[in-house]
């Protein structure tokens, strides 16, 4: 994983960082996750809260209800599932009072481990109630990664949040001026995207063996590869299935989950007429230190969503593109807002004709065209240890 780049502090002098996230551990490696890796490995003791299912993955029981959450370390990060989040949040009456028991008993033990002095990171913009809940940390930082909402709380919803806490942080421009205008806000610090550019993990041994079925598509064949979750509110699966007639020269790898997960939805339905077409390849869900070893394979990179998706500009702003752009490789992707900040660099689509014009060129695009290390250079300041100075310094944490 990530090498240490400060381990000395003491235990005595550690700074305490606590997390509350929206996803737990094992959901997906994104900004949440590798910001509290990087906080750890600099010697930090970083908590990260995650909510009711990383019980029952991580074999949860009744008596964590009861005498307070497990915690398990990670990557050096303490992983504490605290079984009344989100619940407490979507019930009401009886139940929503049983929740607020069991979860005051659960912060009894949390705050015996956090202790009087430390800084706290929210991702959760309903999280007030259980931020109030705690003690007083000696810094709170809102970071808004995804689309601005009010919260489901009365009184104590993301308006409330922003309000309450010292600092608010936006992913991007666009989403920092809905906050400004949704939560009635004068000053919100942008933190865009950062992402883990790590060496290839162990996964790069056993590369050739993942790709040799696909060996003899390879010899014939350019390879049109997509990375991510394949969800029917965005992914644009008719142009998919245009493209695999028009472009039968071609193979496509999608890698992600796509059956079976709460991120994919209901696609594996509307993806069945490509699902088991003769020159597509589904992998299913991959760790993000394994992805690099596909795309490094890819022809041609894709994020096929629709141009209309629901309100969303964090889903406008893949971070995928940022592993796209390190290995330089063409992308195509719809014209949506949140690509702004990549438009010289990549191929954009708004209709079918589109889309099947920037799939030729991307296809045809030679391996010493200047803009493939344009691409690779508008990645070094979104290394993750860059974004993670500019948040600590937001946040004061040393």
């Amino acid at each position: 994983m990530v090498s240490p780049s400060n381990t000395s502090k003491t235990d005595a002098n550690k700074e305490v960082i606590v997390i509350i996230s929206t996803q737990i551990w094992s959901d997906n490696w994104v900004s949440k996750h590798w910001i509290s890796v990087l906080l750890a490995n600099q010697g930090n003791k970083v908590i990260f809260i995650e909510p009711l299912r990383g019980v029952l993955v991580r074999g949860g029981s009744l008596r964590d209800i009861f005498c307070g959450p497990k915690v398990k370390k990670l990557n050096e990060v303490n992983i504490v599932s605290i079984s009344t989040l989100p619940g407490y949040y979507k019930t009401f009456g009886v139940i929503r009072k049983i929740y607020k028991a069991f979860m005051n008993m659960q912060i009894k033990k949390l705050s015996r481990l956090i202790g009087k002095n430390f800084t706290l990171l929210t991702f959760d913009g309903r999280s007030l109630p259980f931020i109030k809940r705690l003690p007083k940390p000696k810094k709170i930082a809102y970071y808004c990664v995804d689309p601005v909402g009010k919260g489901s709380e009365t009184n104590h919803g993301e308006s409330e949040l922003a309000h309450f806490v010292d600092i608010n942080i936006a992913i991007s421009e666009n989403c920092a001026n809905d906050m400004k205008s949704a939560l009635v806000l004068n000053e919100v610090s942008v933190v865009p995207h950062g992402m883990l550019f790590e060496e290839r993990s162990s996964f790069s041994d056993n590369k050739n063996i993942i790709f040799n079925e696909l060996e003899n598509h390879k010899k014939a064949k350019k390879i049109i590869g997509y990375t991510g979750s394949i969800h029917d509110i965005y992914v644009n699966y008719n142009f998919i299935l245009k493209a695999l007639e028009d472009f039968q020269n071609c193979h496509w790898i999608f890698v992600g989950p796509y059956k079976g997960s709460d991120i994919a939805e209901d696609s594996s339905n509307v993806i069945k007429p490509i699902l088991g077409h003769t020159n597509t390849t589904f992998v299913g869900n991959k760790p993000v230190w394994e992805l690099s070893n596909y795309i490094e394979n890819f022809d041609v990179c894709l994020i096929p969503y629709r141009n209309d998706i629901p309100n969303g500009w964090e889903r406008r702003s893949p971070v995928k593109i940022l592993h796209y752009l390190r290995q330089g490789k063409p992308i195509v992707c719809a014209n949506v807002p949140g690509i702004s900040a990549y438009k010289e660099l990549i191929y954009t689509y708004d209709s079918y004709e589109d889309f099947n014009k920037v799939l030729q060129t991307a296809l045809s695009e030679e391996t010493d065209n200047p803009l493939r290390k344009k691409r690779q250079d508008f990645t070094i300041n979104r290394e993750a240890e860059v974004i993670l100075k500019e948040l600590k310094s937001l946040m004061g944490v040393e």
